[in-house]
């Protein structure tokens, strides 16, 4: 596997290839990307530029970001218009992401990359079926929070590491 590594961005890159997408499809889990469901305002703001600057999504991009009802508006007021979602509980953001999918006609024809931001290996299934369609997959998560069984099916993994990059930090953050 190609590995790049950028000290100042906080972020390590694994399979990266050039696609030329038509169109993409973000589902953040804005918890598992900031690593606690109840972030400061200063932590959703950084986490959200730190996405932005790392994965470039283009205007025609469609992004879908959710969290548990903790820090839904800390975290809402802190991203640009998309489509927002909140669902509680055990893995509640990560289904109402992977529902996200199934409500969207001609999905497997729409869109020829999908970004999950997200660690979790409850998306790994969904990768792999993304995958059998030919549609890109990149994984978006820190490397604390990133399953083995996610990485192995992704094309390309992004270790998300926004309270690194250069002239941020926090202490004791997650």
């Amino acid at each position: 596997m190609i590995s790049k590594h950028c000290h100042n961005a906080g972020v390590q890159i694994f399979g990266m290839k050039n696609f030329s997408s038509v169109r993409t499809l973000h589902l953040i889990d804005l918890d598992n990307l900031v690593g606690t469901p109840m972030p400061s305002p200063e932590q959703a703001k950084l986490s959200r530029l730190h996405y932005m600057d790392v994965i470039k999504p283009k205007e025609m991009d469609q992004t879908v970001i959710a969290t548990s009802h903790l820090g839904a508006c800390t975290h809402f007021f802190s991203w640009p218009p998309c489509r927002r979602l909140i669902r509680s509980g055990f893995n509640g953001a990560d289904l109402a992401l992977l529902e996200v999918w199934d409500e969207i006609p001609n999905s497997y024809n729409r869109f020829s990359e999908v970004v999950i931001a997200s660690g979790d290996h409850i998306f790994a299934p969904f990768a792999a079926q993304l995958r059998k369609h030919d549609i890109t997959v990149t994984v978006v998560a820190p490397m604390k929070y990133l399953s083995f069984s996610l990485k192995m099916v992704a094309n390309q993994v992004i270790y998300f590491d926004y309270l690194n990059v250069k002239g941020h930090s926090f202490i004791g953050a997650a």
